[in-house]
């Protein structure tokens, strides 16, 4: 197999030659994990070799006489080099702890599994698929578990080893709409003030200011910032898996962004910076030079912990009770508010589709009702 290397957003991808079922050259892009930056040539090569080998050796036809609980456990296998660690551990608790056990005890050949054993997997887990004690599954781990196995059936699909993926037909359960709790403009400006003079309020200004994740606020670097500017490019995060936390590269292609810092933001990494000097300073060699922004006074990665720090410091503060992860559906909501276009709020937050936007936030808030009232008594005469 034969491949070359190509940059994309940001990111070096691993381009692959290969050839469909009917043996047509065809082009297969995997994502290296190389940032696509000056100085990382030689790293994204090296990392190009090695897919080229494992992508070799995974080069395996499969009988369609296999059955489906035996392909699925190694299908997970042979895509490990090519996604995030993160991700394929969520693959794996779920297809050693729901899906392959099911289709162990209901056996299906892989050529002929069909619509109907996927649809009756996903009613009976529905039911009564907890494996606390009685009740189903929520809706929306029936759909990531529906999206794992049509993610392999497709791959399948792709080698010729099936027709067609029977999951695509199959009808899931309604994940009911949560309805957000975010800070109205004064909460959010309570709550930041709250939190300046401590470690907590740069976290919560990115949360709160430029929409950033959890994974994207720890793996923010200073090499990503430029001050001068007031600019942030977010193209890593930090993920806690099952077993180690690692940096890996953005959730996806589109959540790689550039983003323009409110002037709040841009003071506060500027002072930021400062601190974290002096902290180098005082400890010499005991300084941990992680590169990061949010980082300890060693320098070392800021604990996934704070999160919940955030939360005592909000109810310290007396304001109502909400998740670290709703400061950026504040963000959202806000900008909202104040007039920004849902497509403009889409690349802002790094969501791959703008209908994920528009299911989450397009919604009709009480101001928005009350502008409409408004609009309506002084237009219509009773």
């Amino acid at each position: 197999m034969t491949g070359s290397l190509q940059a994309s957003h940001g990111k070096y991808y691993a381009v692959l030659n290969t050839r469909d079922k009917d043996g047509k050259p065809r082009q297969k892009w995997v994502n290296t994990g190389v940032p696509a930056s000056k100085g990382n040539k030689t790293e994204a090569t090296k990392r190009l070799h090695e897919i080229l080998v494992e992508y070799g050796k995974a080069n395996i036809i499969y009988s369609p006489e296999i059955s489906f609980a035996d392909y699925l456990e190694r299908w997970l296998e042979e895509i490990k080099p090519n996604i995030q660690l993160s991700t394929w551990e969520t693959y794996e608790v779920e297809l050693r702890r729901h899906i392959v056990p099911y289709f162990r005890e209901h056996p299906c050949k892989l050529s002929k599994l069909a619509k109907p054993a996927l649809q009756k997997y996903c009613n009976e887990k529905s039911e009564s698929g907890s494996l606390r004690g009685k009740g189903g599954l929520a809706p929306k781990t029936i759909k990531n578990q529906h999206g794992i196995i049509s993610k392999a059936l497709q791959d399948a699909m792709n080698e010729g080893v099936i027709a067609r993926n029977p999951a695509t037909a199959v009808k899931l359960p309604k994940i009911p709409q949560r309805i957000l709790t975010t800070y109205s403009e004064d909460e959010a400006n309570t709550l930041t003030a709250a939190a300046k003079g401590t470690d907590l309020y740069v976290p919560i200004l990115l949360a709160l200011r430029c929409g950033l994740r959890r994974g994207e606020i720890l793996g923010l670097q200073w090499k990503s910032v430029d001050l001068k500017n007031g600019t942030i490019v977010i193209q890593d995060t930090i993920t806690k898996t099952q077993t180690v936390i690692v940096r890996e590269g953005t959730k996806t292609e589109s959540s790689y962004r550039k983003l323009l810092m409110p002037d709040v933001v841009t003071e506060a990494l500027r002072e930021q910076r400062i601190e974290q000097e002096k902290n180098r300073t005082f400890l010499g060699a005991g300084y941990v030079d992680s590169g990061l922004v949010c980082a300890q006074v060693s320098g070392k990665p800021m604990s996934f912990g704070f999160t919940k720090r955030v939360e005592r410091l909000i109810v310290k503060t007396g304001l109502r009770v909400i998740t670290f992860h709703d400061l950026r559906h504040t963000n959202a909501t806000l900008l909202q508010d104040w007039g920004a276009d849902i497509a403009d709020i889409s690349k802002w937050l790094g969501h791959s589709e703008i209908s994920t936007t528009a299911n989450i936030y397009l919604h009709l808030d009480y101001r928005s009702t009350e502008k409409m009232a408004a609009l309506s008594n002084a237009r219509l005469q009773t």
